[in-house]
């Protein structure tokens, strides 16, 4: 059934919705490969509210939520990459976040907060993006395969101190 889902900008309102979506997203994605207290680490991290809070409201960085009846589902957030592209003109944005809530799974939503951030960061006259996700992450990749970003390289990330398989995808926008 389709649901009545929109695509906005993110607030600081929206921060602990954000951090509720992040932590079930990641018990849900990863619990078979990372232990629970390693995800509650990581996640505890990355979504502090400083950080979410800093990140929403930031200049550089395009913060979107997918609400339903006013509740936050889902989320993404990119921008600048830090990594350098070999075209000197190249402007590389990477995709920092995209995450729906579970019980929204195969509903369309990550599809929708994808095509809108990608179209958010064409219009800051990005030129490419890079998207980094666990190499446990099936269900994330054959995503980002479907959408038509290849896999182009591997890397070592780590999560709560431990070193982890990690794919980069990339593209033209």
């Amino acid at each position: 059934m389709p649901r009545n889902v929109t695509v906005r900008e993110a607030s600081a309102n929206d921060v602990t919705a954000i951090q509720h979506v992040a932590r079930a997203t990641w018990h849900a994605a990863y619990g078979d490969v990372l232990s629970a207290p390693a995800i509650d680490e990581q996640v505890d991290e990355w979504y502090r509210d400083g950080v979410v809070a800093d990140a929403v409201q930031s200049d550089d960085v395009v913060y979107l939520v997918a609400s339903e009846d006013g509740d936050v589902v889902g989320f993404t957030s990119a921008g600048p990459s830090e990594q350098v592209s070999d075209d000197a003109e190249e402007d590389v944005a990477q995709l920092y976040t995209i995450y729906v809530a579970p019980d929204y799974w195969r509903d369309g939503i990550g599809s929708r907060l994808f095509d809108t951030v990608l179209g958010r960061l064409r219009q800051r006259e990005f030129d490419a993006v890079r998207i980094c996700v666990l190499e446990a992450n099936d269900v994330g990749r054959a995503f980002y395969e479907a959408q038509g970003f290849p896999p182009v390289e591997e890397d070592t990330g780590t999560i709560a101190g431990e070193p982890v398989a990690e794919v980069v995808y990339a593209g033209t926008l």
